[in-house]
This record gives C-alpha cells, sequence and structure tokens, in this order.
C-alpha cells in the first residue's frame, strides 16, 4: 500500500526497477507452483535431522554441558515449529484445491489459530535460548581470562533475572490475547 506523504522506495518508471520486478514475476511464476513440495521436503529434513540432535545431545555424557542442554532445547522447539508448518502447508497449499475436502472449517481455522501462536512462541524460544548461549559463552570468557569465579551474589541475582526474563518474555507471546476482527461462529450455532 502507497501512502501519498511516504518516501519513495525505488523509481518505477526507470528500466532496470522494472526489469527486476520482471525477473521476480517470472521467478514467482517459475517457483510458486513447486514451493510446497519444496516446503515439506525442508520440514520433514528438518524434523528428522533435529531428532538426530536431540538423541545424541541427551545422552547422559552430553548432558553435562549447558549448551549441549540448550541446544537440546533448540532442536525441539525447531521441532514443534516444523511440525506445525508441515501440517499447515499440506493442508492450506498443497491441498488447497481438493473439492473433497473444505479448506477453511472451523476446526482448520482453530489450527490456524493454534499454528500462528505456537510458532512464534517457539521461534521466540529458539532466538532467547540463543541468547542464553551468548550469556554462557561471555561468563566462559570472562572466567577464562580472570582464571576464577566466585558467583557473587549480584553474578547469581544477574543469572536469575535473565531466566526469569526470558521465560516472562517466551510466555508473553503464549498467552497474547489474539482477537478476530469478525466473530467467528461454530457450524453447530448456524440456522439453516
Amino acid at each position: 500500500m502507497e501512502c501519498p506523504h511516504d518516501a519513495q522506495l525505488f523509481d518505477t518508471d526507470s528500466n532496470s526497477t522494472q526489469a527486476i520486478l520482471r525477473k521476480l514475476a517470472h521467478f514467482q511464476r517459475w517457483y510458486q507452483p513447486i514451493h510446497g513440495y519444496v516446503c515439506v521436503l525442508i520440514c520433514v529434513f528438518g524434523i528428522f535431522t533435529n531428532f538426530v540432535h536431540v538423541a545424541v545431545l541427551s545422552r547422559p555424557n552430553m548432558r553435562n554441558s549447558a549448551v549441549n542442554c540448550i541446544l537440546t532445547a533448540v532442536a525441539v522447539c525447531d521441532i514443534g515449529t516444523m511440525a506445525s508448518y508441515l501440517i499447515y502447508i499440506i493442508h492450506f497449499v498443497l491441498r488447497r484445491n481438493n473439492l473433497c475436502t473444505p479448506t477453511f472449517t472451523y476446526s482448520w481455522l482453530q489450527f490456524l489459530l493454534w499454528h500462528v501462536v505456537l510458532s512464534i512462541t517457539l521461534h521466540t524460544t529458539s532466538l532467547w535460548l540463543a541468547v542464553a548461549m551468548a550469556f554462557i559463552r561471555r561468563m566462559t570468557l570472562r572466567v577464562t581470562a580472570l582464571n576464577r569465579y566466585s558467583g557473587t551474589f549480584e553474578e547469581i541475582i544477574e543469572n536469575n533475572f535473565q531466566s526469569m526474563a526470558t521465560t516472562g518474555l517466551c510466555m508473553e507471546t503464549m498467552l497474547h490475547n489474539i482477537r478476530p476482527r469478525f466473530p467467528i461462529v461454530h457450524p453447530k450455532h448456524i440456522s439453516s
């Protein structure tokens, strides 16, 4: 959507801009029919490899490292994200034109709502876990540089606060109240 007072991002009258837009339109026409199948392959591969990560990183001798525990949690989050997206892509993209099964039933719209919330929550959790790994790396480098770690009261409070803040930010996304623009009527309440 273009607003009258917004700055112009690029010159639509330019020959190079029009050539790029034509190439993008050509790529879109080529890629759109195979997009769903590519996504299914990526999701299946990602789910399988993340299961391998969980299997390897959850062995007793690997659980001694905090980073390995965080990487295991990231893999579990990625499995959930990709599994939800796999169901979404199969139903809403690949089976979209199937006339025997209606695409937008009440149940599938409920799934779509949960898919949105779940994928955002799991992806946010993965990002905050990456922040936690960066903090662990910082503390490890600091300990190595100073050759000591006393675990002062302030550092313990800081670590606990960061953990609680990370959990709180992730839970806020999960508990966020999403209001539909139009009322959703359950099929049982529709009178003929």
